[in-house]
């Protein structure tokens, strides 16, 4: 099973003096190998800001690539970068954008030579299933654990427990457990 990545970016919610951020988050066979939690230099509008949380997420993806195959893994399929922002994505594709866009035109033509060359490519992802979203903004419990059931593997961890690996045991592991047996 090839990685997947997803980043999402918060932009201009700093009225009541809160940082723009962006989060990312790989997986491999199915659970977290990496997250990341940042603060974003000032932007002038949210396709910039997106722009930033790609260029990182595709820089962790092509890392993780390069990791896996000095492992003897081989990297047969492109690693799938998941986003919720079409236009990001459209852009990325090498859809034509304004010029005021030019540094975050410049970013998403990284990613866009990545996919052409096929390490990587782009898929959309719907807001209830971008597991990076409880990271940016606050969201309901409910997809706070779901997302954390995502990226801490849960199903295939208990399928497959190794020597000494549990899960919490506090209220939150309840529900993950309870979860995973429906």
């Amino acid at each position: 099973m090839s990685p997947e990545g997803t980043a999402d970016t918060t932009w201009n919610v700093g009225s009541a003096g809160e940082k723009d951020v962006y989060a990312l988050a790989l997986t491999h066979n199915g659970g977290c190998v990496y997250a990341e939690l940042k603060s974003l230099p000032p932007t002038s509008c949210s396709a910039e800001a997106e722009s930033l949380g790609s260029i990182q997420v595709s820089h962790r993806a092509v890392q993780g690539r390069s990791t896996l195959q000095s492992l003897g893994v081989m990297q047969t399929q492109p690693t799938t970068l998941l986003g919720d922002c079409e236009p990001s994505l459209r852009a990325m594709e090498g859809a034509p954008a304004v010029g005021r866009l030019r540094h975050a035109m410049r970013r998403w033509a990284i990613v866009t030579a990545r996919c052409q060359t096929r390490e990587t490519r782009l898929a959309h992802v719907t807001d209830p299933w971008n597991w990076v979203d409880f990271m940016t903004k606050w969201v309901d419990q409910a997809k706070v654990e779901r997302s954390l059931f995502y990226l801490y593997n849960v199903r295939a961890r208990r399928e497959h427990p190794a020597e000494g690996d549990r899960l919490p045991s506090d209220a939150f592991a309840a529900t993950l457990r309870a979860e995973s047996e429906a």
